[in-house]
């Protein structure tokens, strides 16, 4: 109980101290960059060349439709990276974490009546849990936005003024260029607040759900100022609750809790529930309720859906709680000089930088590709033009070849190579078809006579080619005890 009760009424000088948790955990996910950023960097690079492609550029694929969703994070990562190196890469993701525990320090302390500590701690425990998603992919901005826009609707609510949403329809705009794909996700965060003004405009005889029905439309209609317009809109209809992607993209799957990244899904909803089931000093808000329920059902559908449900079910805690905290001016502060403040300033920004520093100079963040040694040789000894190169490599690794300027079969945008998308060929289900042995090998060699094959040894197509006698292993790296891969040439190259 005295813990407790300590940290009921640390100061603000101690309760800072906490926010370097989650920093650190934002750092250890970003000493390797994200596998996603080779297919991202080469978005960003296309646009600022040839502009925004309507027809897939990438691939052997050929006539594919296409929504580049992500050309905004694309270009601001590619612009970074060519800019700075891959240490921006590793910053980028820093600095938006620095900003999501600003975000939610803020709505706390909106929603708990400025309770220093509570909003600390809840802000720490959100940055936390989110910290494996603050990495160098889109979602790093789409989090932030999101994020915003509940605090936003909260300070709309505590203040009952229409001033603080003439932002959400800049956020709008932001978020249908830099992730369409998570466009909608701001009209279902607000609809709990729509619903509960509703009940209050009925209960008071009021009507100030006539701010959201003035500005809905407009949010709405900057949605389509973006390069694909209505394309970029609709992309989440046909992207998302498809088997062929569930089955391989692991972020889509349904937690499990034998998982170990099950287990910390139910671990983060468990605290919410928790706190609701053992602390009734508090009445839950209708909106809460339906923000912590709604976001439930997403973290459970899916890996991804996490996110949501931390960035909407943790911040109302604060309310909750607020009455067990002390707000800032009935807490007695420890009286320091201005000589102790600085020293402790300078303190919190060498044991911040310190790491970081020692991290740049050992050259300690990693950004390479298992392929890469694989790619060099093929493109050192392939025989051919390397825009000839018609090339097979798996799902994961298909976006490290295409960035060095080859052309694959697959890589790891896997909404892209749908037919509901593309127009044109379902190849994802094709490659999973492959990958499980429903696809006879030769057909599948038949039909895109592959110049070469980079592949891994686990996969499905590997044993074939060693006993075909069309192609030749001309190159094999061992990456690790687990992991090798090969170079297959066609045996007939020398007479194209």
């Amino acid at each position: 109980m005295k813990y407790i009760k300590n940290m009921l009424t640390l100061s603000k000088k101690n309760t800072f101290l906490f926010f370097a948790i989650p920093i650190i955990l934002v750092i250890i996910h970003n000493l390797s960059i994200n596998n996603d950023i080779w297919f991202l960097l080469n978005h960003g690079k296309y646009v600022l060349t040839n502009g925004f492609p309507t027809i897939e550029p990438f691939t052997i694929h050929e006539n594919l439709s296409f929504v580049m969703q992500q050309w905004g994070s694309g270009v601001i990562f590619y612009r970074l990276f060519s800019s700075f190196g891959k240490y921006a890469l590793f910053f980028l993701p820093l600095v938006m974490s620095i900003y999501m525990l600003f975000i939610s320090y803020k709505t706390c302390m909106l929603l708990s009546d400025h309770r220093y500590q509570l909003s600390t701690y809840i802000s720490c425990l959100v940055v936390a849990f989110l910290s494996h998603f603050i990495v160098a992919r889109p979602q790093v901005f789409s989090i932030a936005i999101l994020m915003t826009e509940l605090y936003v609707l909260e300070k709309y609510w505590k203040e009952k003024s229409w001033k603080p949403l003439l932002i959400l329809p800049v956020l709008s705009f932001l978020l249908i260029n830099l992730h369409a794909s998570m466009w909608w996700m701001q009209f279902v965060l607000m609809l709990p607040y729509l619903v509960e003004s509703v009940y209050q405009d009925y209960k008071k005889h009021t009507f100030h759900t006539k701010h959201f029905l003035f500005l809905l439309p407009i949010q709405f209609l900057v949605g389509f100022l973006n390069p694909y317009t209505i394309d970029a809109i609709t992309y989440v209809f046909t992207s998302y609750g498809v088997d062929e992607i569930n089955n391989v993209v692991g972020e889509m799957q349904v937690p499990n809790i034998q998982h170990p990244n099950g287990l910390y899904v139910f671990l983060s909803i468990a605290i919410v529930y928790l706190s609701y089931m053992f602390y009734h000093k508090e009445k839950m808000t209708l909106r809460h309720f339906f923000l912590t329920l709604g976001t439930t059902f997403l973290a459970l559908s899916s890996y991804k859906g996490q996110c949501y449900f931390l960035i909407a079910s943790y911040f109302p805690l604060a309310y909750y709680f607020r009455n067990s905290f002390l707000p800032a001016n009935k807490l007695k502060q420890p009286t320091i000089t201005t000589l102790h403040r600085n020293v402790y300033i300078i303190c919190c920004i060498v044991l911040f930088t310190l790491p970081l520093t020692v991290i740049c100079m050992n050259n300690q963040v990693s950004m390479k590709s298992e392929v890469e040694g694989c790619t060099n040789y093929l493109l050192e000894h392939s025989g051919i033009a390397k825009e000839d190169i018609i090339l097979y490599i798996d799902y994961n690794n298909g976006g490290y070849t295409e960035y060095r300027g080859i052309k694959s079969y697959i890589d790891p945008r896997a909404e892209v190579f749908l037919k509901a998308n593309n127009h044109e060929k379902d190849i994802m289900k094709e490659y999973n078809r492959l990958q499980r042995g429903d696809l006879f090998y030769e057909d599948f060699m038949n039909t895109y006579h592959f110049t070469h094959l980079l592949v891994a040894k686990g996969d499905f197509l590997y044993p074939y080619l060693e006993r075909d006698s069309n192609y030749t292993k001309i190159y094999e790296e061992e990456i690790n005890d687990k992991t090798s891969y090969a170079v297959f040439a066609r045996s007939d190259l020398s007479q194209i």
